[in-house]
């Protein structure tokens, strides 16, 4: 505000009024902090907005990762049946290459090894194993002398349900073996399924049975040294 002042000469002055210069900068320096507040304030939205978004892809690839256990635990098992149904033999005598239980929950067969000129018949057995919360392991038991020599449980993977069933052609050109199966990522109850991340897996496969005719064959069985190292175990 502009006001008169008195002039030692005589007469007046007009001056212009301002204000204090110390309440100037003060202002100025309260205007700066808020809009220091409202730059951090941005950041920190920012960044939330950011952890967000990694959380939430965190926890998606987490479920990713989940249900890529139960898938591999179908491919393993689907891999080692896959390699003994493709060295399967026949032993003289008996219908068919493999044994399937009536519940379809194991089955046995012969494995072909060959020491020298000698064809060897390996009993194999495919069974499950019950866990702790009602699912199930996969077990692989080789037998020889009608005892157990080996035995291998498949304990990486988890089994809600498992079936195995033989297929025959109509004009007996082929057999095959039918499995399916459901795998789970983790042994835990049904109810808990879907809940967490926690996901399953269902696959169903066939393989066709190469069955060497002539080691179902009784006149050229005769002429071949057939190793036959114990009976089928029972299922």
């Amino acid at each position: 505000m502009s006001s008169l002042k008195p002039m030692k000469s005589g007469g007046w002055r007009l001056e212009a009024g301002g204000q204090d210069p110390r309440r100037s900068t003060r202002a100025f320096r309260s205007g700066f902090t808020l809009i220091e507040i409202l730059v951090v304030a941005t950041l920190l939205v920012v960044v939330f907005t950011a952890l967000t978004i990694v959380f939430s892809g965190g926890r998606r690839m987490n479920r990713a990762a989940q249900l890529t256990v139960a898938v591999n635990g179908a491919l393993l098992i689907q891999e080692q049946l896959s390699i003994d149904l493709k060295q399967i033999g026949v032993r003289p005598g008996i219908l068919g290459p493999v044994q399937i239980a009536p519940d379809g929950k194991s089955m046995a067969m012969y494995r072909t090894s060959f020491d020298g000129p000698a064809i060897r018949l390996k009993p194999v057995r495919y069974r499950l194993e019950p866990t702790r919360q009602g699912n199930f392991k996969l077990v692989r038991e080789v037998f020889e002398g009608g005892s157990i020599s080996r035995s291998r449980v498949i304990r990486e993977v988890v089994i809600q349900s498992m079936s195995f069933r033989e297929i025959i052609g109509r004009l007996g050109e082929g057999r095959y073996v039918v499995v399916t199966l459901t795998t789970l990522d983790d042994d835990i109850r049904p109810d808990q399924i879907g809940v967490q991340g926690h996901r399953r897996f269902s696959l169903m496969f066939l393989s066709k049975v190469p069955v060497p005719s002539n080691l179902g064959g009784a006149i050229i069985s005769k002429t071949q040294n057939i190793v036959v190292e114990g009976p089928l175990p029972p299922l």
